[in-house]
């Protein structure tokens, strides 16, 4: 299972960067930071690989706008909005651009399907916390679909809090979990 930091801290970000330690970065929760923007592009100075960034939300044409925007700012931002109302049709407008999306809130497999077929690279379904039971069957039923028809969409569950949490997680198929730095350097210390 690959490891995305939940972070907006660029030490936090440079410090699992420069372990080798992660392979993606969501950024959750904004800090209160005037220039959004100057933060994305100083974290993907830090980081190469995937950035996850949030949509503020709004309808389908405000979220596309922003979309757009947030794909400007380095190459290696990705692009997360909700599968919510008109969702696919944003997800299927920004891949044909080339943007990569991560889609957050898949209610179902089927719903996961239509949207890894709509151009999604990364897919996170409802809740997706470890300790709940319906969110892990549903991470292993959208894995087992991908698997089944040979899609590339990777699913990615969020919320990972402990150790127990990684392991129940990739156990479900996960191919990608979100943690918390210190999450992320308590495991990196378990190793040593």
């Amino acid at each position: 299972m690959k490891f995305f930091v939940d972070s907006a801290d660029p030490s936090e970000i440079r410090a699992c960067a420069e372990r080798g330690s992660i392979h993606g970065v969501s950024i959750g929760a904004w800090p209160a930071v005037a220039d959004r923007v100057g933060l994305i592009q100083e974290i993907c100075e830090i980081f190469k690989g995937p950035v996850s960034v949030g949509v503020s939300g709004g309808d389908g044409d405000q979220m596309l706008r922003e979309a757009r925007g947030l794909a400007r700012i380095a190459p290696q931002v990705v692009v997360r909005l909700s599968l919510r109302d008109d969702g696919l049709k944003v997800i299927r407008a920004c891949a044909a651009e080339g943007i990569k999306i991560h889609g957050t809130g898949c209610l179902s497999p089927a719903q996961g399907l239509q949207a890894a077929q709509a151009g999604m690279a990364y897919v996170s379904p409802f809740g997706d916390r470890p300790d709940d039971p319906a969110g892990l069957d549903l991470v292993r039923k959208i894995v087992a679909l991908y698997k089944t028809y040979g899609i590339g969409t990777q699913v990615l569950m969020g919320s990972l809090r402990s150790a127990g949490d990684v392991v129940e997680a990739a156990l479900a198929g996960a191919q990608i979990g979100t943690a918390p730095f210190p999450l992320l350097r308590q495991l990196i210390e378990q190793l040593r």
